[in-house]
């Protein structure tokens, strides 16, 4: 019984009977977005429209979100209590955070968990294009520069190439070695300091990084780290073993918000399955009211990136 695909490979050639450690095997329930739709009688919404909160009947769990429908009516909600039965608050259609205004409902909710102090730990799963990053990196900002609620903004991202196609060792300090694999962070603050213009957003980047607000780097350095006063993105976690996310979580302190970012269809590292790390995670931690998730399901990059990510 072991781990190591080689071993066994070999095992197998030699008559052996060989097995994968399934011991510690989450069963993971794929259909858990987060999100769930209800039809409910009229009087449930409008005692949501009237008091801000409705119960209602039903396997929810804490901080899960609700679309109620009655007719022609419909309503949002977000699961505040579960026992004895569950209760839900009004949670609005849209909102807005660094000039970022939520496209489509799924957006809407997960800025209501990123912008949550009270919800230390958040994952937000969805294919390419959905906006996971792009909201992460807007509310983080929002919560840093403007409400002054943590001091900076840490993202950290596996150093897994995509297809593991390995371009070997690269030149330069860490700061030039990790470049190529923080480009696509780069990509989206640019995009959200582009209304000053391209050079602009560059020079609002490298200031934030100059001043410690804002920083870019490998998961492999958080191990030994204690996290205080730190908005922490873990962005393409998908990437990531279930110890490597424990070791994560148990680094982020009581003043601090960590943020999962991943997408199941894009796994790259060989040692992790699309049911193992962060989808076992989001399975254990689920109804826990610490944490949050929200898979969004809709591209708004363009049609050919959700045309790809759904065909291919």
């Amino acid at each position: 019984v072991t781990r190591d695909a080689a071993l066994r490979i070999k095992g197998a050639q030699l008559g052996v009977e060989v097995e994968d450690y399934r011991a510690d095997t989450v069963i993971v329930d794929e259909s858990y977005t987060g999100v769930v739709e209800m039809n409910v009688a009229p009087e449930v919404i409008d005692s949501l429209y009237a008091d801000g909160k409705a119960a209602l009947a039903g396997d929810l769990v804490l901080n899960q979100f609700v679309i109620l429908h009655s007719g022609s009516q419909s309503a949002l909600g977000r699961v505040a209590q579960v026992r004895p039965r569950p209760v839900v608050v009004r949670v609005p259609g849209t909102r807005q955070v660094f000039g970022v205004e939520a496209k489509n409902v799924r957006q809407a909710f997960a800025l209501e968990l990123l912008m949550d102090p009270a919800v230390p730990a958040v994952s937000l799963m969805g294919m390419a294009g959905t906006g996971k990053t792009f909201l992460t990196l807007a509310a983080a900002l929002e919560l840093v520069l403007e409400a002054g609620r943590y001091r900076k903004v840490s993202v950290y991202r596996p150093l897994i190439a995509v297809g593991r196609q390995e371009v070997g060792y690269l030149p330069g300090d860490l700061e030039e070695k990790l470049s190529p694999w923080m480009a696509a962070v780069y990509d989206n603050l640019f995009a959200l300091f582009s209304d000053d213009g391209h050079g602009a957003a560059r020079g609002a980047v490298e200031e934030l990084l100059a001043q410690d607000v804002l920083e870019m780097a490998a998961v492999t350095y958080l191990r030994g780290r204690s996290i205080t006063g730190e908005l922490v993105i873990i962005d393409e976690a998908q990437n990531l073993e279930l110890p490597t996310l424990k070791t994560i979580l148990t680094r982020i302190s009581h003043d601090a918000k960590v943020v999962f970012c991943g997408d199941l269809s894009q796994v790259d590292n060989p040692y992790v399955s699309p049911f193992g790390g962060l989808a076992a995670l989001i399975e254990k931690f689920k109804g826990n009211a610490l944490f949050g998730h929200v898979t969004l399901d809709k591209s708004v990059r363009s049609p050919l990136a959700e045309f790809a990510a759904t065909i291919l």
